[in-house]
């Protein structure tokens, strides 16, 4: 019978996903930078059939460790390159990292803690925007989520068989090790430490030798070094520039320096709706005793990745995803577990959030047509609400999943509604413009979409580059977000869009 209840509240919480992370991947043009290297990137990859040395627009892209442009490239490779197809990866690896947090408390802690925590991940604000995007933060954070829960199975006390135990462990290594290459250091630092960290805060240094296993070390190894190894073979000047750009620009001075409290105060805006809880959950556990295991496991493993991101240099709004599994099991615990007043604040919440919704629908309703504000996430989203009532679930909060529906429809919504603005178009237009013109080039350091939506390379130039070019053609044709001007040779602007502008240069007699 509890069998029966969980397969069926699951399928509701698969509706979900689906309905909130897999609709509308295809309508939204490529345009951010992030995304469009990983898309680019594997788009060559497969077209050139060079899996081991990545390029973008032509030129070495040795900053990133390969494995999303793999998953990438294998996704066009099975569906066809497109916008949706460079976006479903994150999409399964987004619903991956949901479904193992379901799974690990719902034996861990209770169904409507999982269910809870489930839904508060998926339908946050950093979730949807990651989880919708092909880019390679989701695919990171699966593998540290599933080391991290892997650890704690090994950490927990239960008295596990010589095989299951085997299996944690592996799962563990192996994680860490794709993770690492996947986005580099991240993946070893956060789960080792919240290891670390909890072992100690419980007293149990002494389990901290199971991990003492060679097998594993060797498996990460592999998995971690391998790619490296093959491109030192092929190229053995790959460390220096990985170093430089890789580790340096992260972790030493920072492309995207912040100061050190850069994340709490972005905090509530990342997390939206669920942010709104924060305080009141933090009231919980400090009146709670005692705290479950798994509760305190979660507080350590966000409070190790809070001071990790917060120490980093570098600091970018895709970063904080790493914050959200934790954070989701504590307001998926707390949504579960809280009473008396926290209970009815949370009720009130969902009314105040449901009644600001209406209000929303009702502008839009006012300001445009009925058809312009229709789109199909208005019925996808209603869908799972629908199937609770039918199949009888009380294991799901009603409320908590109307609000994630709620929010996950207005984002679909909103995100649908943008992808027609100018500037996310302009590249898509731009190469549909200058199909077939040849020799085309574009100017330094380039964009990855022009390349991507003309469907070949369009090798960027710098000053030097196009006076070489112009050595060997009479003419050639240069995309450029800048009036082009020299002395050495004749610019006709030919056509614009947006920011971009497509010149024709000549030679000067």
């Amino acid at each position: 019978m509890q069998l029966n209840r969980t397969l069926k509240t699951l399928m509701v919480l698969v509706v979900f996903l689906i309905a909130a992370l897999a609709q509308g991947l295809d309508t939204r043009p490529l345009y951010k930078t992030q995304e469009v290297r990983v898309a680019e990137t594997a788009r060559e990859m497969l077209v050139s059939g060079e899996w081991i040395v990545p390029h973008y627009n032509g030129e070495l892209r040795l900053q990133k460790p390969p494995l999303p442009y793999w998953m990438t490239a294998l996704s066009f490779r099975l569906g066809g390159v497109s916008e949706a197809m460079a976006r479903v990866p994150s999409v399964l690896f987004g619903s991956t990292v949901a479904l193992i947090l379901f799974l690990w408390l719902r034996r861990s802690v209770s169904l409507g803690a999982a269910t809870n925590s489930l839904l508060v991940l998926a339908s946050s604000f950093i979730c949807m925007r990651y989880f919708r995007s092909g880019e390679a933060d989701a695919l990171l954070l699966m593998f540290v989520t599933a080391a991290s829960v892997a650890g704690y199975h090994l950490q927990s006390g239960r008295i596990l068989s010589a095989k299951v135990h085997h299996a944690w462990r592996l799962l563990f290594f192996v994680a860490i090790g794709l993770g690492f290459l996947t986005k580099g250091p991240a993946a070893i630092a956060m789960p080792v430490l919240t290891v670390v960290a909890f072992a100690l805060l419980m007293r149990q240094p002494a389990s901290l030798r199971q991990y003492l296993y060679l097998p594993g070390w060797l498996l990460l190894l592999l998995l971690a070094a391998g790619w490296y190894l093959l491109l030192l073979w092929q190229m053995p000047d790959a460390m220096q520039y990985f170093v430089q750009r890789q580790v340096d620009e992260t972790f030493i001075r920072g492309n995207h320096a912040q100061p050190i409290w850069w994340y709490l105060g972005r905090i509530p805006e990342f997390f939206l709706p669920w942010s709104l809880l924060i305080v009141p959950a933090a009231i919980w556990l400090w009146a709670v005793r005692p705290i479950s295991m798994p509760v305190t496991y979660a507080l350590v493993w966000f409070a190790v990745a809070f001071v990790l991101l917060s120490l980093t240099v570098n600091k970018q709004t895709q970063y904080a995803l790493l914050l959200a599994p934790p954070l989701a099991v504590l307001l998926g615990c707390y949504l579960d577990q809280a009473q008396g007043r926290l209970a009815r604040f949370n009720r009130w919440f969902v009314y105040g959030f449901f009644a600001l919704m209406v209000v929303a629908l009702a502008y839009l309703l006012i300001k445009r047509p009925w058809l312009e504000v229709w789109t199909p996430a208005w019925v996808l989203l209603l869908l799972p609400l629908l199937a609770v009532r039918l199949l009888k679930l009380d294991s799901l909060s009603v409320p908590v999943l109307l609000v994630a529906s709620l929010f996950a429809m207005s984002y679909v919504y909103s995100e649908d509604h943008a992808s027609g603005e100018s500037q996310k178009t302009e590249a898509r237009d731009m190469a549909a413009y200058t199909a077939g013109l040849v020799p085309l080039f574009q100017t330094k350091p380039g964009d990855g979409a022009l390349s991507y939506y003309a469907i070949k390379v369009i090798p960027p130039l710098d000053e030097t580059g196009i006076e070489t070019e112009l050595q060997r053609h009479d003419a050639i044709w240069l995309i450029s977000e800048q009036p082009v001007q020299s002395g050495a040779y004749r610019a006709e602007l030919q056509y614009s869009v947006g920011k971009l502008q497509l010149w024709k240069l000549r030679k000067i007699p």
